[in-house]
């Protein structure tokens, strides 16, 4: 009995060792796809590839048909609602806001009651501003240039994925890259795909390869 059990411990050692990976209705997807060149990847989640996708999409379509702001709401709200939320957030003045400061500050820089009294701020000068202090106008010609001013991961969509790639892969595949914002990407070389994307599978990643998602992700559309 005792031989029997010296027999079966290694086995069952064994098979316990094995890492358990789960099925793959439980794993979070990745895209994966050209990075620059063709001899570098870059891994991306699938909701911010989606997302950012989506967004350079209808902006490149407004861009080339020449749409205003209230246009673009229009024809694409949907997106239209997430590009002004992240306007919104960015702590950019509308006209009302901008009229309502630039009363107060002439009406502090008066000096007497009797002074002659000064031409009120307009929406002509609130267009003068620059653009990437202050938020667009529905009239005034669509441009997704000042989005990437404020939410960098439009364009790096891969930016601080160092964080959550498990370390292992990042150690014996990735090379660390410095981020367009204060986080570091991880990029890898393209020969080593199916390596990667094994080693993803692991750790309950689920990698497609999407090279044109991934190019619209980074706002090659």
């Amino acid at each position: 009995m005792k031989m029997k059990q010296q027999l079966l411990f290694p086995s069952m050692m064994k098979e316990s060792s094995k890492p358990v990976i789960p099925p793959k209705e439980e794993c979070q997807i990745l895209y994966y796809g050209r990075y620059i060149d063709d001899d570098t990847i870059i891994f991306i989640e699938k909701e911010r590839a989606e997302y950012n996708a989506e967004i350079h999409t209808a902006m490149a379509k407004a861009e080339k048909a020449g749409l205003t702001w209230g246009e673009f709401k229009e024809k694409h709200p949907k997106v239209f609602n997430k590009v002004w939320g992240i306007l919104e957030c960015s702590g950019l003045m509308t006209l009302d806001e901008w009229l309502k400061d630039r009363t107060k500050e002439k009406g502090r820089r008066r000096k007497a009651p009797s002074q002659v009294q000064e031409t009120p701020p307009s929406k002509e000068e609130y267009m003068k501003t620059n653009r990437w202090e202050r938020m667009p106008l529905p009239e005034e010609p669509f441009n997704g240039e000042v989005l990437l001013e404020y939410a960098p991961s439009l364009a790096a969509p891969y930016d601080g994925c160092e964080m959550w790639i498990p370390t292992e892969i990042t150690d014996e595949f990735g090379e660390v890259q410095v981020g367009f914002s204060v986080d570091a990407y991880v990029t890898f070389k393209a020969e080593d795909a199916k390596k990667v994307t094994r080693a993803f599978r692991k750790h309950g990643y689920l990698c497609r390869r999407n090279d044109r998602l991934v190019e619209k992700s980074m706002g090659i559309v």
